[in-house]
């Protein structure tokens, strides 16, 4: 794997989309089209675990309105706004941002992307989250996202977690627990934990 792409995906270090390039990707009937480039999250294809969290949500349920957190060129909250959910994304790179804003027109949906910025403006307000961490960031970053998870959910609320266990799942089911009324790992996949949190 590309080093600038370990260092750059999640950091907002890089203004212009470089290497564009359109995937497909089909999901519960729909076909989907997302353009890509360099330096960000699975550019080529739609990753396995993306696939397995929206799913999974899906079937445990999702509530509106829904945060697409770190949401990278758009596929959760894109694919949750064709299914009729309410759906905003969050990110720190522009690009991220651009790519959303671009595959958003590409795919006839409602969906917005905004920068991380003061998190204090969405406190207690969706009712459901949906993150797929960026495990190279590191367990500061990505805790310091479940932190955010916890002060953006409304009462009531639930955040679905994908991570692979070789990638810390253990203990970050650990650091949920501190936040969270309850946390359960509702399925197991091909090494991917999907972790369900729910918020009295």
């Amino acid at each position: 794997m590309n080093k600038d792409y370990l260092n750059h995906y999640y950091k907002d270090d890089q203004k212009v989309l470089s290497n564009r390039k359109e995937i497909a990707f089909r999901f519960l009937d729909f076909e989907y089209k997302f353009e890509t480039a360099d330096n960000v999250f699975s550019k080529d294809h739609v990753d396995e675990g993306t696939k397995l969290l929206i799913e999974t949500a899906l079937d445990s349920g999702i509530n509106s309105e829904v945060l697409d957190y770190g949401c990278g060129y758009g596929v959760v909250g894109i694919i949750l706004s064709k299914l009729g959910y309410d759906t905003l994304g969050l990110d720190v790179t522009d690009r991220a941002l651009e790519l959303s804003a671009i595959n958003n027109q590409k795919n006839n949906t409602a969906f917005k992307a905004y920068k991380v910025d003061d998190l204090n403006i969405y406190k207690d307000r969706f009712k459901t989250i949906l993150l797929n961490p960026p495990i190279r960031a590191g367990k500061v970053v990505i805790y310091e996202m479940f932190d955010n998870c916890q002060k953006m959910l409304a009462s009531g609320g639930q955040l679905y977690v994908v991570i692979r266990k070789q990638h810390g799942a253990a203990s970050a089911i650990k650091h949920l627990q501190t936040l969270f009324t309850n946390v359960e790992v509702i399925k197991k996949s091909k090494g991917f934990y999907i972790i369900k949190n729910f918020l009295d």
